[in-house]
C-alpha cells in the first residue's frame, strides 16, 4: 500500500509536465538531463539530483522516491536556509549540518544513489570555507576527550549544563553529551582515559540512558566555520566598511553567533552551488518550467 501511494504522488508532481511534453510531441522519460561539470579531482560519484520547485514537494518526492526504490537505496533531502540573508538569525542547525554532511560525502565518493532539492536549496550558495569532515565516534575507541570537546565547539555546538536541543553538548566529568546537529537522539559517551567505554542514546526528558551503540557520526552544526582566512578578511573590514565595525569585530575574532551567516555572502569570492561539486550526476528538473520560475524570482528578491 505504501508503494502505491508512493507512485501515485510521484506522478502527482511527475505528470503536468509529462502532459505538456507530449502534447508538444517532444515527451522524455528524463524531464531534463545535463552532466555537471568536473571537481578538479575525479570523482566516483554516479547519482541522481531531482529538483522541483518548492521544498514542500521535495519532501513529498523524497519520501515518495524512497518509498519506490525501497531500502536498499538511499534517497537523501538536499535542504535550503530557512532564513533570509538580512534576518537576524541563523538557518536551522540541522539543515546545516545536513547539507555539510552530503557535502562531504559527495566529495568524498559516498553520496547517496539519489539526492533530492528545492530549486531555492540547489541555487543556494556554498560556504567558502573548505569540505569539513564529521566526527566519527565509536564504542571502545581512542578518543581525545578535551579535543573532542575544543572540537564540538569548533563546529559550532553551545555548551550547556544539560542537552535539551540539537547542536547543544554538556560535560560531567568523564561523561560528555551532545545532540548531533544532523541526528534524531542525542548520545551520550562515557570516557575511561581516552577511551570510550560506552556510547549510549538517552532520554532529554529524564537525562536517562536508553540503547547501547557501536558508533556515531557528528557533523559540523554550522556550513560557515570562519577559517584563518575568513578571520583575516573581516580584521580587513572593519576599517573599509566602519558600519559593520562590530560585527565584523566578532567575526574576525572567531566567534560563532546567531545570523552570522547573513553576512557570509561578503566572504564569498566564487559563488558556488551543490552542482558545482558534483561529476557524473544525473540532474532531474521536475515540471521545469515551475522551477525556471521559482529561480526567478529567487534571483529577483536576492537583487533587492
Amino acid at each position: 500500500m505504501t508503494e502505491a501511494t508512493g507512485l501515485v504522488r510521484v506522478l502527482e508532481r511527475v505528470a503536468p509536465a509529462i502532459r505538456a511534453d507530449n502534447a508538444r510531441g517532444t515527451f522524455h522519460p528524463v524531464l531534463s538531463r545535463r552532466h555537471c561539470r568536473s571537481r578538479p579531482t575525479p570523482s566516483r560519484n554516479d547519482f541522481t539530483i531531482g529538483v522541483t520547485a518548492t521544498s514542500n514537494e521535495a519532501e513529498a518526492l523524497r519520501e515518495s522516491v524512497a518509498a519506490l526504490v525501497g531500502p536498499d537505496v538511499e534517497v537523501a533531502l538536499w535542504p535550503g536556509w530557512d532564513t533570509h540573508p538580512l534576518e537576524r538569525v541563523s538557518p536551522d542547525n540541522q539543515a546545516m549540518a545536513t547539507r555539510a554532511l552530503l557535502r562531504w560525502r559527495v566529495a568524498t565518493g559516498h553520496a547517496p544513489r539519489i539526492i533530492i532539492a528545492s530549486a531555492r536549496s540547489i541555487a543556494q550558495v556554498l560556504s567558502p570555507e573548505g569540505i569539513v569532515a564529521p566526527l566519527p565516534v565509536r564504542r571502545g575507541g581512542e578518543l581525545d576527550r578535551d579535543e573532542f570537546i575544543a572540537s564540538l565547539a569548533r563546529f559550532g555546538y553551545r555548551r550547556e549544563s544539560l542537552v535539551e536541543h540539537r547542536a547543544e553538548f554538556a560535560v560531567r566529568g568523564g561523561i560528555v553529551d551532545l545532540w548531533p546537529a544532523q541526528g534524531h537522539e542525542p548520545i551520550r559517551l562515557d570516557f575511561f582515559g581516552d577511551e570510550v567505554e560506552r556510547l549510549t542514546s538517552f532520554d532529554i526528558a529524564n537525562q536517562r540512558s536508553l540503547h547501547d551503540l557501536d558508533e556515531a557520526v557528528i557533523a559540523p552544526a554550522r556550513e560557515w566555520l570562519l577559517s584563518h582566512d575568513a578571520r583575516q578578511g573581516a580584521e580587513r573590514m572593519i576599517d573599509a566598511m566602519a558600519w559593520g565595525r562590530a560585527t565584523f569585530d566578532r567575526l574576525a575574532t572567531g566567534q560563532l553567533f546567531d545570523g552570522m551567516e547573513g553576512w557570509m555572502p561578503l566572504f564569498v569570492d566564487e559563488q558556488r552551488t551543490l552542482l558545482d561539486e558534483v561529476h557524473d550526476a544525473t540532474v532531474v528538473v521536475v515540471e521545469p518550467d515551475r522551477v525556471s520560475s521559482r529561480l526567478a524570482d529567487l534571483l529577483e528578491k536576492s537583487a533587492n
